[in-house]
């Protein structure tokens, strides 16, 4: 993965494209001061060792919040309780905030004081007498008199501080109770919370009652066994064939017996996430085709009935919300002239219900009522419940940028991603998916700005190129532990993803302002709608088409944004093939555009900049496209065994079919004469 700098140096190119001189800045801290959020801008701390403030406070000569993040100034002399500066500095510049940051960093500071004092006291020769006060207390058993009391003594600092529950700390629990509280303080002064606070329960509006007093059940929908659409074997069949290729998504207990599982979902009456498991089981299924034939239409319209019935209630249950994260993340694949899902609408209902849902339990813990750690079993809720709403963020931001619409939810609140990793069972698929969404966040944020019109010369924060740049690698730094873990494709292709759209975004905004100057001056503003285009695209294609917009970049730049399409690509392409037909809509859309934009890419590079492209890197670019465009042709084959085939049966035919043809279509135009490469 070779850095964007690098680039003249890579197999990409000869080498036009010179890295620019870095200037040094200090580290841009994740999260700012109070003084610079309020100001909207940068924020750099300190650089000096020690030193625990922002280089703008510095220099205003005004007093940083940061520096209350140190500890009240009686409070310092306590080594249990200091902070250490530099640890906080890590911690801000890793995206913690003021509370969490302060909490963390004392119990590192904690954690290595008791190391520390487990060394010396296993350094010490004990000479067989009981030196500990636990072992003065307690008695050694039979089976344990040989044992050092001073390692029991090391054992008693280490657990003093946690519960009977293995994996549980109050510091811990703490810790989130303490993010809680600070992104619920807006619910305790709403004028809803005011009104409730004053008038009695009688006299509150409905409305206003149900959310912060509800008790209503949403209403029951018989699900697809109890109607005998199909029979509860074959849901059984069915459901864990899902949990088996995508599961994770919704959270699903991958030890829990499958009988247990779909029992536990029919009493809770989701007879939508049942419908949802089972419809996209089938859809891609190369084992149940008979059964796919005989149930897949009417499956559908249960699922367009269940779905319909659902989003009348309000708040929702977990089993909703884990649905509508399926829905959203596989909406090309559910959409049909039976019923067509928008997945940025269908993610904002999630968002919106999954924060209705939590109303009541996030007032608990702001009043210090609620406890992430009672048992086992809270704790698997909490974290499923941290899960869903991270994998709706990501979706519902990943189609905010392929659609250009706004996001539902704040900073502050997606910010609220960030706790899944503070869980015991956290693993490296959720640190990759909170790693996803800040990329997507970086990426949302700089599209958003780009549609504003103004400076695009080097040195405005809001708008340059070149400082987009540093905040992915300030999102590369963060996040490169990940990189080293075994399953990172997903991520660098997102990474490299995200980088090439940035670039031709910037370079579109470019051309924009120099086009909508000339068509302001000749009054030309109207286009005519093509026949195989949208009127959208017929327009688009008439005042900025992507060819020439391609044509307008430097050869370097040309370059780099190949470098990072072919990069993303390929990552999909080297996915095993029974990983990669289960792969979600929104990861096909964008393989489907790099493989565009690399052919448009390369196409323009053979006819302005020949010299630059290497032979065998045009051959290696076009192999991975052909391979991808082959992988759909197979996927599509596999759903042709079914014997239903959704060009007889429905107006819409597969997406995948559609997502080859569209491959196919543009490969052989701009280069007719390449040959398939083996799958």
């Amino acid at each position: 993965m070779p850095p964007s700098d690098d680039i003249s140096k890579s197999k990409y190119g000869t080498g036009v494209y010179k890295p620019r001189k870095k200037e040094f800045k200090g580290k841009r801290a994740v999260r700012a001061c109070d003084t610079c959020r309020r100001l909207k801008t940068r924020c750099i701390l300190s650089p000096i060792p020690n030193e625990f403030y922002c280089l703008r406070c510095e220099s205003l000569k005004i007093h940083c919040s940061f520096q209350e993040m140190l500890g009240r100034p009686e409070s310092r002399n306590d080594e249990s309780e200091s902070s250490d500066p530099e640890t906080l500095k890590m911690l801000i510049k890793h995206g913690y905030g003021t509370k969490d940051a302060e909490i963390t960093s004392k119990l590192l500071h904690t954690i290595n004081n008791n190391v520390h004092k487990v060394l010396r006291i296993l350094e010490e020769p004990s000479n067989g007498k009981p030196t500990s006060s636990l072992a003065e207390a307690v008695p050694a058993p039979p089976s344990l008199s040989k044992v050092d009391p001073g390692v029991l003594d090391a054992n008693k600092i280490i657990t003093q501080n946690t519960k009977s529950y293995e994996g549980f700390s109050p510091d811990l629990s703490s810790s989130l109770q303490s993010t809680e509280r600070r992104h619920v303080m807006p619910y305790l002064a709403s004028p809803y919370v005011l009104l409730s606070q004053m008038v009695s329960k009688e006299n509150l509006p409905i409305p206003v009652r149900k959310i912060y007093d509800n008790l209503e059940e949403p209403p029951v929908i018989d699900d697809l066994v109890t109607i005998n659409l199909i029979t509860l074997s074959e849901a059984l069949l069915l459901v864990e064939s899902f949990r088996q290729h995508y599961g994770a998504w919704c959270s699903l207990p991958a030890d829990q017996p499958i009988d247990d599982l779909v029992e536990s979902i029919r009493l809770k009456s989701g007879s939508l996430l049942l419908t949802t498991t089972c419809v996209l089981a089938l859809r891609y299924t190369d084992r149940y085709h008979d059964l796919k034939t005989r149930v897949y239409k009417n499956l559908l319209y249960k699922l367009k009935s269940d779905l319909q019935l659902s989003l009348k209630f309000t708040p929702q249950t977990t089993e909703f919300l884990q649905a509508i994260v399926i829905l959203s993340l596989y909406s090309s694949s559910f959409s049909s002239d039976i019923m067509s899902l928008d997945a940025w609408y269908l993610s904002g209902i999630g968002l919106q219900q999954y924060i209705t849902k939590n109303i009541q339990e996030s007032l608990q813990t702001a009043l210090g009522r609620g406890n992430y750690f009672e048992d086992e079993s809270s704790e698997i809720e909490a974290f499923t419940s941290l899960r869903i709403w991270n994998h709706l963020c990501l979706v519902h931001l990943t189609h905010c940028v392929f659609s250009g619409r706004m996001c539902v939810v704040d900073e502050i609140r997606l910010d609220l991603c960030r706790r899944v990793l503070q869980m015991p069972k956290a693993t490296n698929f959720d640190g990759r998916m909170v790693g996803e969404i800040a990329l997507e966040l970086i990426l949302y944020n700089f599209m958003q700005q780009c549609q504003l019109v103004g400076s695009t010369t080097p040195g405005d924060s809001t708008n340059t190129l070149e400082d987009i740049k540093e905040d992915l690698k300030d999102w590369l730094e963060e996040w490169s532990y990940l990189f080293t873990q075994p399953i990172t494709q997903f991520l660098k292709f997102a990474y490299h993803y995200g980088y090439s759209m940035i670039i031709y975004s910037w370079y579109h905004r470019l051309y924009y302002v120099v086009t909508e100057e000339v068509m302001i001056s000749q009054g030309k503003t109207d286009c005519s709608q093509t026949k195989n285009k949208t009127l959208i695209g017929s327009c688009l294609n008439e005042f900025y088409p992507v060819g020439r917009i391609i044509e307008s970049m430097p050869s370097g730049s040309k370059l780099e944004m190949l470098m990072h399409c072919h990069t993303a690509l390929h990552e999909v392409v080297k996915t095993e093939f029974d990983v990669f037909k289960h792969l979600s809509d929104q990861i096909f859309f964008c393989s489907v555009l790099l493989s565009l934009m690399c052919v448009e890419l390369l196409d323009s590079l053979q006819k302005t900049d020949r010299n630059l492209l290497h032979d065998d890197k045009l051959c290696e670019v076009l192999t991975d496209i052909k391979i991808f465009s082959l992988r759909l042709q197979k996927i599509r084959e596999g759903e042709l065994k079914s014997f239903w085939v959704e060009e007889v049966d429905l107006k819409i035919p597969s997406v995948i079919l559609q997502y080859h043809k569209a491959v196919e279509n543009c490969l052989h135009s701009k280069f007719p004469n390449f040959e398939n490469p083996p799958l």
